[in-house]
């Protein structure tokens, strides 16, 4: 099934969004990690698409989407975006996922508007500032190139910080997050203020402990078995302080772990879309 495309203007940034599946489904929507896009839910949504409307944003800043002025990019800015296309779409009791970044704006839009989310699924985000995590953010940002002068380089440098990606995955998440640059080969879509306010903050995220109580709705976190960005406390953090969460650690997976491991998160997101408690 082919995605239809749509745009929206949203607290003055003018955002992009990719949809799968019929209109009248139940609806998931789907928040990229820092520097993603959108497209790169197309492998989880084409293996759901005939059961559910699935939605992509790309996030101000990122993919298709306008970039903020004043680099105005915190996880409130996003949750106010996510407040606007869940207005413009008309979407309510959705199955909402988020991954890394894309994930603590989930959390922050489901403290915000509980009503609206009856299912959460975190993948590989931080609940709050953690030293090594903020590290590991860096040098993943430092690693994968500003300049380069194909897609096959641009695929093969994802690959070797990612190993356990496919080659045809890692070419997949290359082909929308590098874009042609005027002066010759290719540089990444997402606005270079985001890469400079997180080094200027060290890496290290608003602190979102505290508010995880408030969240009640059913609750997934994923972790990948090698992430060395959400550890293992982290993880410990989230199951602990949200009453309906549990964890699913997903072996041979770093912190990209739905493009890692494809099949296996495929099958705990359709285990927990079909779960007894308030399935969707």
């Amino acid at each position: 099934m082919k995605p239809s495309h749509g745009r929206l203007k949203a607290n003055g940034i003018h955002l992009h969004y990719i949809e799968w599946g019929q209109k009248t489904a139940p609806a998931w929507l789907l928040l990229h990690g820092f520097t993603g896009t959108a497209r790169q839910w197309q492998p989880l949504a084409e293996a759901f698409c005939h059961r559910f409307r699935l939605i992509a944003l790309d996030q101000r800043g990122h993919g298709l989407s306008g970039w903020a002025p004043g680099a105005a990019y915190s996880t409130s800015d996003h949750m106010a975006d996510i407040a606007c296309l869940m207005e413009h779409l008309g979407l309510k009791h959705i199955l909402l996922a988020g991954h890394s970044m894309g994930g603590r704006n989930a959390m922050l839009y489901t403290v915000s508007q509980p009503e609206k989310v009856a299912r959460l699924v975190l993948v590989d985000a931080r609940p709050g500032p953690d030293p090594a995590s903020s590290r590991a953010l860096e040098s993943m940002v430092i690693a994968l190139p500003h300049h380069t002068h194909s897609l096959e380089e641009a695929a093969r440098a994802v690959r070797s910080y990612f190993p356990h990606l496919s080659l045809p995955m890692a070419q997949h998440l290359s082909r929308y997050r590098w874009k042609r640059s005027p002066g010759g080969g290719l540089v990444p879509r997402h606005d270079p203020a985001l890469e400079e306010a997180a080094h200027k903050g060290g890496f290290a995220p608003e602190d979102l402990t505290p508010l995880l109580g408030q969240i009640a709705c059913p609750t997934l976190v994923v972790r990948g078995g090698e992430s060395d960005i959400l550890s293992g406390h982290g993880a410990r953090i989230l199951t602990a302080s949200i009453a309906e969460a549990r964890l699913e650690v997903i072996s041979g997976a770093g912190h990209l772990v739905p493009w890692e491991q494809p099949e296996a998160f495929h099958q705990v997101m359709a285990a927990f879309a079909d779960g007894s408690d308030h399935p969707i």
